[in-house]
């Protein structure tokens, strides 16, 4: 059983990774094994083959249905005119200050401008039938500017739209923008450039979700926001600061309706049900006459779990992702009623192929791993073990927050101690106080709205206390995983004191005092219409800029960039330099500060009452003998705007130049090739502006002799960055150039090989 189970999991991965081509060259040459196995007789290897085959076709089929309906890459950003009704919570955003306010993703992602300029609201439309698709568009998610009030589920809207296709930013990390959107059944991401809203299509359309009751029951605006967001899956209910603050914790896991809002439903009816139970044998009723009868009571309080917890999914949109906690929900109950019978690690296997097959792409999902973990490890904890009330209320919630610390780790997330005591705190007070008290407002239980308002802010002074600590990022290697994880096996497994007090002293030492091994190299970041440069000589690292900020809860700093150079090793920053106040090169300064502590930050202009130090007098930095940066002067009388403030450093690592003159215009070039002279020659130059026309002048190109040019810009952007005055002058020179809209992150090696991101394996799904 367990062999099948992994041969269909298998099945399911290799049908969504590998080419169409490739999948029937597999199929064949697996038929002809399984074929010759069974005229062997060995039939077992047969029946391996046969499912693995089965399943890879059906994950092969249904992929390639989900891709039939993605809009074309060649209609990126056409005027169409589209007509749907709004699936779920609208997503609404104003205007702010500071980091990353206003543009949405897909606007933001194609302009680069300031952001807080506009409100908007982020909608993810059912659309009617159409034809801008092999397939037809079924979703899309657009983003509307100073929309009209009173938009909710249901809501139908018609008008002019502008579409783009979803397209991955390339970086090496595990999150993968596209497999999310296919998942979720999003053809087509954008923004409307023109809309009303109408109630003519509600008659074609499913009916809407209810309006949720929390919106009668609940006056409180923060017992609201709770309701709204556990009870009914609103993610707008929460503000962007506080999704910010769970991130920065681990625990926004907590605030999205999950597996652990299903099972304390589940849990809710069941023991209402036993308790009714009771309270009727209590009164006489005589329940066991009939041997039929007193076996259906035996499992009321188990179906009573099934049907409340099923009705709750419903009423919470039955997304995939409650419908595997459901099936979750479905093998926890059978191995509590048939203990002996159901094999609790073959059961786990076939809810994961069950979750499998009804979307392939779930194993890319963190929730899928989450969820898993955190079942394996209930069954561990509880298999053959007896425990007390106190035991059974509140070890679930410890076993939890460590079975996620080995998923988060291979999700780049990348948990230190602040995940492990955020969540140490926060997951028993969701679970066991503030969930139950959401649930009673959305009833309508008089005293329980101050309660909730009580708990909810107690939850936040914790996790505010917990983020303002400040304590050590731990750092993760392969073999302190596999430690931690023989720890958690022992401890779950009951081993015996003195085994396990040795599994934690080895620990300890692995986690805290083994020193990070950082890799050294140069990384620009695929960023869109913005720019990251990266820096590492294996001992000192250093940032040069941190790319856009597209919205409140979403920038490159914060997604990418701080990612990226976890996953190289980096814990702490030498320097961080950003080159001018532009969003395109200086969004989320603070996510890059609150992550690494630069030792020195410096910058052409004042970085909104943050300290910086004027990068046109800083002059030379010597990190070693391999790494020095040069920042070149650019007099005050040229600064006469933001891009000709920018900060021009020349990076010299391992022997390698790079010229990086950020936004700075052809007067600035021209002063710079005059002054400095052959000073300014480099192996690699970043093309000023993004490519734009203003920028990389024939008298800088002579200047500064570049081995190659490196572009980083948007696909597709509205600017047509890089330009074609700029690209003839390459040709000009003959110097060749590569961008970040073409192969994703560029990435150079100590010995100058210099590879793209998108030039590496790309799954079936990945847009080119």
């Amino acid at each position: 059983m367990y062999l099948i189970i992994l041969a269909a999991v298998a099945g399911v991965i290799s049908g969504t990774l590998w080419s169409q081509l490739t999948i029937f060259i597999l199929t064949c040459v697996l038929l002809a094994l399984a074929i010759a196995s069974v005229l062997a007789r060995r039939r077992n290897a047969g029946q391996l083959i046969l499912v693995f085959v089965l399943v890879q076709t059906w994950s092969c089929m249904w992929l390639g249905a989900q891709l039939s309906h993605r809009l074309p890459i060649d209609f990126d950003k056409a005027p169409v005119h589209i007509a749907g009704c709004v699936k779920a919570p609208p997503e609404y955003s104003t205007p702010d200050s500071g980091q990353g306010q206003g543009l949405g993703q897909e606007k933001g992602r194609e302009t680069g401008q300031r952001q807080g300029e506009r409100p908007f609201v982020r909608l993810v439309l059912e659309l009617t039938p159409n034809d801008y698709s092999r397939g037809g568009l079924r979703q899309a998610r657009l983003s509307w500017y100073e929309p009209p009030t009173g938009l909710q589920t249901g809501s139908c809207i018609e008008g002019e739209a502008r579409l783009r296709s979803p397209r991955n930013f390339a970086n090496g990390l595990s999150f993968d923008y596209e497999a999310n959107l296919i998942y979720r059944r999003i053809d087509a991401i954008g923004y409307l450039q023109s809309a009303e809203v109408t109630n003519d299509l509600l008659q074609t359309q499913p009916e809407s979700k209810p309006k949720p009751m929390a919106e009668v029951s609940s006056k409180n605006r923060a017992t609201d926001a709770w309701v709204r967001g556990l009870v009914f899956g609103d993610k707008s209910a929460f503000s962007s600061d506080q999704w910010q603050l769970v991130r920065d914790t681990g625990t926004l896991h907590l605030l999205v309706v999950s597996g652990l809002h299903v099972g304390m439903v589940a849990l809710g009816f069941g023991l209402i049900a036993a308790l009714l139970v009771r309270l009727l044998r209590l009164a006489g009723v005589p329940l066991s006459h009939n041997r039929s009868i007193s076996r259906i009571i035996s499992f009321l309080p188990s179906a009573s779990a099934l049907v409340g917890a099923g009705g709750y999914v419903l009423i919470a949109g039955a997304g995939i992702p409650l419908q595997r906690a459901w099936l979750m929900l479905l093998l926890m109950v059978l191995i509590w009623l048939y203990p002996k019978r159901v094999d609790r690690l073959a059961g786990l296997g076939l809810a994961a192929v069950a979750v499998l097959l009804i979307n392939p792409l779930s194993w890319m999902q963190a929730g899928f791993w989450y969820s898993f973990c955190a079942v394996a490890t209930l069954l561990l904890v509880f298999e053959g073990r007896r425990t007390s009330r106190l035991s059974a209320l509140l070890l679930p919630q410890l076993a939890i927050v460590f079975s996620m610390f080995p998923a988060s780790l291979w999700l780049d997330a990348q948990p230190g101690i602040v995940f492990v005591i955020a969540n140490l705190i926060a997951v028993p007070l969701v679970s066991l106080f503030l969930l139950p008290a959401a649930f009673a407002v959305a009833m309508g239980i008089p005293w329980s709205n101050d309660l909730l308002l009580l708990l909810s802010d107690l939850f936040w002074s914790l996790v505010v206390l917990v983020d303002q600590m400040q304590l050590p990022q731990i750092t993760i290697h392969g073999e302190s995983v596999f430690i931690l994880l023989g720890v958690i096996v022992l401890w779950l497994s009951g081993a015996r004191t003195g085994l396990l007090l040795c599994g934690v002293a080895v620990l300890i030492p692995a986690l805290v005092f083994q020193k990070p091994s950082p890799k050294a190299g140069v990384w620009l970041l695929d960023s869109g219409q913005g720019q990251s440069l990266l820096v590492s000589d294996g001992k000192n690292a250093a940032v040069f800029d941190t790319g856009p900020a597209f919205s409140p809860s979403f920038s490159i700093a914060s997604a990418v960039a701080v990612p990226v150079l976890r996953k190289q090793g980096i814990r702490r920053l030498q320097l961080l330099s950003v080159s001018h106040s532009d969003n395109d090169h200086a969004g989320d300064v603070q996510s890059l500060i609150d992550s690494f502590t630069p030792e020195l930050t410096v910058a052409g202009q004042a970085l909104t009452e943050r300290p910086f130090y004027d990068c046109h007098d800083a002059g030379e930095l010597v990190f070693s003998n391999d790494f020095t940066v040069l920042f070149f002067e650019v007099p005050a009388a040229l600064r006469n705007s933001d891009n000709n403030s920018s900060c021009i450093p020349l990076i010299s690592w391992f022997g390698h130049r790079i010229l990086v003159p950020g936004d700075a215009d052809q007067e600035v070039e021209r002063y710079l090739a005059v002054t400095h002279g052959e000073q300014l020659q480099s192996d690699i130059l970043i093309a000023g502006h993004h490519g734009s026309r203003t920028s990389t002048s024939h008298i800088w190109l002579n200047t500064v002799r570049p081995d190659m040019v490196w572009f980083s810009a948007g696909f597709a952007n509205r600017f047509g960055h890089p330009h074609a005055d700029v690209l003839d002058r390459l040709a000009f020179h003959h110097i060749p150039s590569v961008n970040t809209a073409t192969i994703g992150m560029i990435h150079m090696k100590k010995d100058g090989g210099v590879l793209g991101e998108r030039e590496k394996w790309q799954p079936r799904w990945r847009q080119p």
